[in-house]
Protein backbone atom coordinates (compact mmCIF):
# COMPACT_ATOMS: atom_id res chain seq x y z
CA UNK A 1 0.00 0.00 0.00
CA UNK A 2 2.53 2.16 0.72
CA UNK A 3 4.65 1.74 -2.49
CA UNK A 4 1.49 2.38 -4.24
CA UNK A 5 1.00 5.62 -2.56
CA UNK A 6 4.98 6.50 -3.12
CA UNK A 7 4.89 5.38 -7.11
CA UNK A 8 1.31 8.06 -7.15
CA UNK A 9 3.03 10.74 -5.64
CA UNK A 10 6.50 10.50 -7.60
CA UNK A 11 4.04 10.25 -10.96
CA UNK A 12 2.77 13.44 -9.92
CA UNK A 13 5.87 15.15 -9.18
CA UNK A 14 6.77 14.30 -13.28
CA UNK A 15 3.40 15.57 -14.44
CA UNK A 16 4.16 18.04 -12.74
CA UNK A 17 7.35 19.12 -14.13
CA UNK A 18 6.67 18.27 -17.59
CA UNK A 19 3.43 20.89 -17.37
CA UNK A 20 5.78 23.81 -16.35
CA UNK A 21 7.72 22.76 -18.70
CA UNK A 22 5.38 22.90 -21.23
CA UNK A 23 4.13 26.32 -20.14
CA UNK A 24 7.62 28.17 -19.86
CA UNK A 25 8.24 26.90 -23.91
CA UNK A 26 4.89 28.56 -24.58
CA UNK A 27 5.85 31.75 -22.87
CA UNK A 28 9.62 31.87 -24.79
CA UNK A 29 9.51 35.67 -26.32
CA UNK A 30 9.39 35.81 -29.90
CA UNK A 31 12.60 37.20 -30.37
CA UNK A 32 14.55 34.49 -28.63
CA UNK A 33 12.66 32.13 -30.86
CA UNK A 34 13.75 33.74 -34.18
CA UNK A 35 17.00 33.99 -32.88
CA UNK A 36 17.08 30.38 -31.77
CA UNK A 37 15.67 29.67 -35.58
CA UNK A 38 18.57 31.85 -36.89
CA UNK A 39 21.05 29.79 -34.82
CA UNK A 40 20.16 26.50 -35.60
CA UNK A 41 20.22 27.83 -39.23
CA UNK A 42 23.48 29.05 -39.07
CA UNK A 43 24.41 25.66 -37.75
CA UNK A 44 22.65 24.08 -40.44
CA UNK A 45 24.42 26.41 -42.90
CA UNK A 46 27.20 28.22 -42.25
CA UNK A 47 28.54 28.89 -45.41
CA UNK A 48 25.14 31.51 -46.01
CA UNK A 49 26.28 33.78 -43.08
CA UNK A 50 29.82 34.10 -43.99
CA UNK A 51 28.62 35.14 -47.37
CA UNK A 52 26.62 37.92 -45.61
CA UNK A 53 29.04 38.65 -43.44
CA UNK A 54 31.59 38.92 -46.46
CA UNK A 55 29.02 41.40 -48.58
CA UNK A 56 28.78 43.38 -45.59
CA UNK A 57 32.12 44.34 -45.19
CA UNK A 58 32.57 44.96 -48.94
CA UNK A 59 29.85 47.64 -48.97
CA UNK A 60 31.54 49.49 -45.87
CA UNK A 61 34.73 49.27 -47.89
CA UNK A 62 33.04 50.70 -51.18
CA UNK A 63 31.00 53.70 -49.03
CA UNK A 64 34.68 54.31 -47.58
CA UNK A 65 36.49 54.36 -51.13
CA UNK A 66 33.78 56.59 -52.66
CA UNK A 67 34.20 58.87 -49.83
CA UNK A 68 37.91 59.15 -50.10
CA UNK A 69 37.61 59.58 -54.04
CA UNK A 70 34.98 62.43 -53.81
CA UNK A 71 37.63 64.10 -51.29
CA UNK A 72 40.79 63.44 -53.55
CA UNK A 73 38.19 64.66 -56.83
CA UNK A 74 37.17 68.35 -54.18
CA UNK A 75 41.03 68.35 -53.05
CA UNK A 76 41.97 68.19 -56.94
CA UNK A 77 39.10 70.87 -58.16
CA UNK A 78 40.28 73.26 -55.20
CA UNK A 79 43.78 72.85 -56.66
CA UNK A 80 43.23 73.58 -60.36
CA UNK A 81 40.97 76.42 -59.12
CA UNK A 82 43.57 78.43 -57.02
CA UNK A 83 45.72 77.34 -59.79
CA UNK A 84 43.64 79.54 -62.26
CA UNK A 85 43.29 82.31 -59.87
CA UNK A 86 46.63 82.08 -59.15
CA UNK A 87 47.72 82.45 -63.32
CA UNK A 88 45.01 85.30 -63.41
CA UNK A 89 46.63 87.66 -60.36
CA UNK A 90 50.32 86.82 -62.29
CA UNK A 91 48.69 88.10 -65.53
CA UNK A 92 47.70 90.88 -64.19
CA UNK A 93 50.91 91.98 -61.81
CA UNK A 94 52.43 91.16 -65.47
CA UNK A 95 50.21 93.73 -67.64
CA UNK A 96 50.73 96.40 -64.39
CA UNK A 97 54.78 95.85 -64.64
CA UNK A 98 54.39 96.65 -68.43
CA UNK A 99 51.93 99.54 -68.15
CA UNK A 100 54.62 100.90 -65.61
CA UNK A 101 57.16 100.58 -67.78
CA UNK A 102 55.85 102.43 -70.66
CA UNK A 103 54.12 105.63 -68.57
CA UNK A 104 57.22 105.51 -65.26
CA UNK A 105 60.68 107.43 -65.79
CA UNK A 106 62.26 107.38 -69.35
CA UNK A 107 64.54 104.34 -70.19
CA UNK A 108 66.06 102.40 -67.17
CA UNK A 109 68.67 100.46 -67.37
CA UNK A 110 72.16 98.95 -66.35
CA UNK A 111 75.11 101.15 -65.71
CA UNK A 112 78.04 99.40 -67.34
CA UNK A 113 80.54 102.32 -65.74
CA UNK A 114 79.36 101.47 -62.18
CA UNK A 115 81.29 98.63 -59.65
CA UNK A 116 78.21 97.19 -58.90
CA UNK A 117 75.29 96.88 -61.05
CA UNK A 118 72.03 99.29 -60.14
CA UNK A 119 69.08 100.70 -61.65
CA UNK A 120 69.52 104.06 -63.89
CA UNK A 121 67.97 106.37 -65.93
CA UNK A 122 69.22 108.04 -69.04
CA UNK A 123 69.06 111.89 -68.54
CA UNK A 124 66.85 113.36 -70.48
CA UNK A 125 68.06 115.56 -73.51
CA UNK A 126 69.19 118.84 -73.57
CA UNK A 127 68.33 121.85 -75.89
CA UNK A 128 69.37 124.82 -75.94
CA UNK A 129 66.19 127.32 -76.16
CA UNK A 130 66.24 129.46 -79.62
CA UNK A 131 65.12 132.34 -78.00
CA UNK A 132 65.30 133.81 -74.76
CA UNK A 133 62.06 134.05 -72.42
CA UNK A 134 61.77 138.29 -72.56
CA UNK A 135 59.03 138.84 -70.31
CA UNK A 136 58.89 137.60 -66.95
CA UNK A 137 58.60 133.91 -65.60
CA UNK A 138 54.85 133.65 -64.20
CA UNK A 139 53.92 132.29 -61.03
CA UNK A 140 51.16 129.42 -61.15
CA UNK A 141 50.61 126.26 -63.31
CA UNK A 142 47.58 127.49 -65.08
CA UNK A 143 48.43 129.15 -67.73
CA UNK A 144 44.62 128.47 -69.81
CA UNK A 145 43.13 131.98 -68.22
CA UNK A 146 44.45 135.10 -65.84
CA UNK A 147 43.02 134.67 -62.74
CA UNK A 148 39.85 136.24 -61.72
CA UNK A 149 39.00 135.71 -65.77
CA UNK A 150 35.48 134.41 -66.67
CA UNK A 151 37.13 133.44 -70.64
CA UNK A 152 39.38 130.49 -71.45
CA UNK A 153 42.66 131.24 -73.81
CA UNK A 154 41.72 130.43 -77.54
CA UNK A 155 42.55 126.89 -78.79
CA UNK A 156 42.91 123.18 -77.81
CA UNK A 157 43.36 122.34 -73.86
CA UNK A 158 45.93 120.24 -73.01
CA UNK A 159 47.13 119.07 -68.84
CA UNK A 160 50.62 118.13 -68.75
CA UNK A 161 51.63 115.56 -66.06
CA UNK A 162 54.97 114.35 -65.40
CA UNK A 163 58.01 112.80 -62.58
CA UNK A 164 61.46 114.28 -62.28
CA UNK A 165 63.79 111.52 -61.67
CA UNK A 166 67.65 111.66 -60.57
CA UNK A 167 70.14 108.93 -62.77
CA UNK A 168 69.01 106.43 -60.24
CA UNK A 169 65.07 106.66 -60.95
CA UNK A 170 64.30 108.28 -57.70
CA UNK A 171 61.52 111.22 -57.74
CA UNK A 172 63.19 114.24 -56.92
CA UNK A 173 61.30 116.52 -54.12
CA UNK A 174 61.15 120.45 -54.45
CA UNK A 175 61.97 120.98 -58.30
CA UNK A 176 61.39 123.77 -59.69
CA UNK A 177 59.61 123.23 -63.67
CA UNK A 178 59.06 126.14 -65.74
CA UNK A 179 57.53 126.55 -69.10
CA UNK A 180 56.77 128.87 -72.15
CA UNK A 181 55.35 128.52 -75.10
CA UNK A 182 53.22 130.09 -78.42
CA UNK A 183 50.08 131.13 -78.24
CA UNK A 184 47.34 129.13 -80.75
CA UNK A 185 48.45 132.25 -83.18
CA UNK A 186 52.32 130.34 -83.13
CA UNK A 187 53.50 133.99 -81.31
CA UNK A 188 55.54 133.55 -78.16
CA UNK A 189 54.33 137.16 -75.77
CA UNK A 190 57.35 139.41 -76.17
CA UNK A 191 56.63 139.32 -79.58
CA UNK A 192 53.17 141.67 -79.51
CA UNK A 193 55.27 144.02 -77.82
CA UNK A 194 56.50 147.32 -80.35
CA UNK A 195 59.94 147.91 -80.39
CA UNK A 196 59.92 150.69 -82.27
CA UNK A 197 57.87 152.85 -84.26
CA UNK A 198 59.04 151.30 -87.42
CA UNK A 199 57.56 148.00 -87.19
CA UNK A 200 54.01 146.57 -86.00
CA UNK A 201 53.54 143.75 -83.91
CA UNK A 202 52.15 141.01 -84.87
CA UNK A 203 47.75 141.44 -84.37
CA UNK A 204 45.96 138.65 -82.54
CA UNK A 205 47.59 138.40 -79.16
CA UNK A 206 45.06 136.07 -77.03
CA UNK A 207 44.78 138.19 -74.00
CA UNK A 208 43.50 135.30 -71.90
CA UNK A 209 46.42 133.04 -72.17
CA UNK A 210 49.58 134.14 -69.86
CA UNK A 211 52.41 132.15 -72.39
CA UNK A 212 54.91 130.73 -69.50
CA UNK A 213 54.25 129.28 -65.98
CA UNK A 214 55.78 126.96 -62.95
CA UNK A 215 55.19 124.61 -60.83
CA UNK A 216 57.12 122.96 -57.82
CA UNK A 217 57.49 118.56 -57.76
CA UNK A 218 55.76 117.27 -54.89
CA UNK A 219 57.30 114.24 -52.58
CA UNK A 220 56.93 112.13 -55.59
CA UNK A 221 58.54 114.16 -58.22
CA UNK A 222 55.31 114.84 -59.84
CA UNK A 223 54.01 118.34 -61.45
CA UNK A 224 51.47 119.07 -63.62
CA UNK A 225 50.16 122.10 -66.08
CA UNK A 226 47.39 123.04 -67.88
CA UNK A 227 47.53 124.86 -70.48
CA UNK A 228 46.99 125.12 -74.40
CA UNK A 229 48.24 123.29 -77.66
CA UNK A 230 51.59 124.96 -78.92
CA UNK A 231 51.16 126.34 -82.82
CA UNK A 232 53.82 125.41 -85.25
CA UNK A 233 56.29 128.26 -86.63
CA UNK A 234 58.27 128.02 -90.20
CA UNK A 235 60.48 124.98 -90.25
CA UNK A 236 59.66 123.97 -86.10
CA UNK A 237 57.09 121.73 -84.85
CA UNK A 238 54.69 122.80 -81.92
CA UNK A 239 56.73 122.32 -78.93
CA UNK A 240 57.14 123.83 -75.63
CA UNK A 241 60.19 125.25 -73.51
CA UNK A 242 61.09 123.72 -70.85
CA UNK A 243 63.63 124.69 -67.85
CA UNK A 244 63.92 122.34 -64.70
CA UNK A 245 66.33 123.49 -61.71
CA UNK A 246 67.27 122.17 -58.00
CA UNK A 247 69.76 122.59 -56.34
CA UNK A 248 72.48 119.99 -56.39
CA UNK A 249 71.49 118.76 -59.76
CA UNK A 250 72.71 120.36 -63.61
CA UNK A 251 69.73 122.44 -64.61
CA UNK A 252 68.11 121.30 -67.54
CA UNK A 253 66.57 123.27 -70.62
CA UNK A 254 65.04 120.95 -73.26
CA UNK A 255 61.48 120.35 -75.09
CA UNK A 256 58.15 118.44 -75.14
CA UNK A 257 57.17 117.81 -78.52
CA UNK A 258 53.93 115.87 -79.48
CA UNK A 259 53.49 112.90 -81.52
CA UNK A 260 51.29 112.62 -84.77
CA UNK A 261 52.82 116.01 -85.75
CA UNK A 262 53.50 116.75 -89.61
CA UNK A 263 56.84 118.59 -88.94
CA UNK A 264 58.08 116.34 -86.51
CA UNK A 265 60.68 115.01 -89.26
CA UNK A 266 61.73 117.81 -90.39
CA UNK A 267 62.21 119.87 -87.06
CA UNK A 268 66.15 120.46 -86.74
CA UNK A 269 66.24 120.02 -83.35
CA UNK A 270 64.80 116.89 -83.19
CA UNK A 271 66.85 115.36 -86.08
CA UNK A 272 70.18 116.33 -84.28
CA UNK A 273 69.12 113.63 -81.25
CA UNK A 274 69.35 110.23 -80.85
CA UNK A 275 66.73 108.00 -81.71
CA UNK A 276 66.09 107.16 -77.64
CA UNK A 277 66.40 110.98 -77.53
CA UNK A 278 63.76 111.77 -79.82
CA UNK A 279 61.56 109.13 -78.43
CA UNK A 280 62.55 110.60 -74.13
CA UNK A 281 60.72 114.31 -75.63
CA UNK A 282 58.12 113.21 -78.30
CA UNK A 283 54.98 112.29 -76.07
CA UNK A 284 51.62 110.78 -77.01
CA UNK A 285 48.30 112.16 -75.39
CA UNK A 286 44.98 110.72 -74.55
CA UNK A 287 41.65 112.05 -74.65
CA UNK A 288 39.88 113.16 -71.44
CA UNK A 289 36.50 112.07 -70.50
CA UNK A 290 35.21 115.15 -68.53
CA UNK A 291 37.15 117.87 -70.37
CA UNK A 292 37.97 118.28 -74.47
CA UNK A 293 41.38 118.06 -74.69
CA UNK A 294 44.30 115.63 -74.16
CA UNK A 295 46.41 114.36 -71.32
CA UNK A 296 50.11 114.11 -72.03
CA UNK A 297 52.74 112.83 -69.37
CA UNK A 298 56.69 113.70 -69.96
CA UNK A 299 59.07 112.25 -67.63
CA UNK A 300 62.25 113.87 -67.23
CA UNK A 301 65.59 112.80 -65.73
CA UNK A 302 68.06 115.23 -64.54
CA UNK A 303 71.83 114.28 -64.28
CA UNK A 304 73.00 114.18 -60.99
CA UNK A 305 72.52 111.42 -57.93
CA UNK A 306 70.10 112.20 -54.80
CA UNK A 307 72.52 112.48 -51.83
CA UNK A 308 70.04 110.53 -49.68
CA UNK A 309 70.03 106.82 -51.63
CA UNK A 310 71.80 105.18 -53.11
CA UNK A 311 71.49 101.39 -54.77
Amino acid sequence: MLKKTLNLCLLSIAIFFMAVNICMADALPEDDAIKKTLTTQESKDPGTSDTKKQDSTETTKTKTQKKKDKKISKNKKEAAEEEQADNQSDKILDSDKASKKTEGPAYPFVNENSDTEHLACKVTPFIEPKFDNKKPMRKGNNLMRKPGSPSRASGDYIQLRGTVVDENCLPIQGVVVEIWQTDSHGHYEWEYDRESYWTLPPEGKDNNFLYSGSAHTDNLGEFDFMTMMPTARIDEAPYINVIVKREGYEELHTRMYFAGQPLNDSDKSLASLSEDGKASLVIKGKSLQAFEGKAFYFPITLRGISPYKRF
